[in-house]
């Protein structure tokens, strides 16, 4: 469900169709999850570790999460933001929104 994407070109050039559905899905499972560090995440969805450590700093820096480090290593935790991003993608793209979540 969780692909990577190895074009490295941008959504609005018309690279990554699934942009927006893959953060949906790992927002989601934020949500499921009381904190989770990168290599949990890219082992849930068969990511490579560093694309998923990148993938995540890419959502710290747009405020969908929090990071704090403990004992080197980042853990992360969805913010308010995430948040209202998941509530916005449950309205605007409800058949999606309820394939991806369930």
């Amino acid at each position: 469900m969780l692909q990577e994407n190895n074009t490295g070109s941008s959504p609005a050039l018309g690279g990554d169709p699934l942009y927006n559905e893959r953060k949906l899905v790992v927002l989601n499972f934020a949500l499921q999850q009381n904190g989770f560090n990168a290599d949990e995440l890219a082992a849930a969805f068969s990511l490579d570790a560093h694309n998923a450590r990148m993938l995540m700093l890419k959502y710290t820096r747009q405020k969908l999460f929090t990071r704090h480090k403990t004992k080197g290593v980042f853990w992360y935790y969805i913010s308010e933001k995430g948040r209202d991003r998941l509530r916005y993608f449950a309205n605007t793209m409800p058949e999606i929104f309820e394939v991806l979540t369930s």
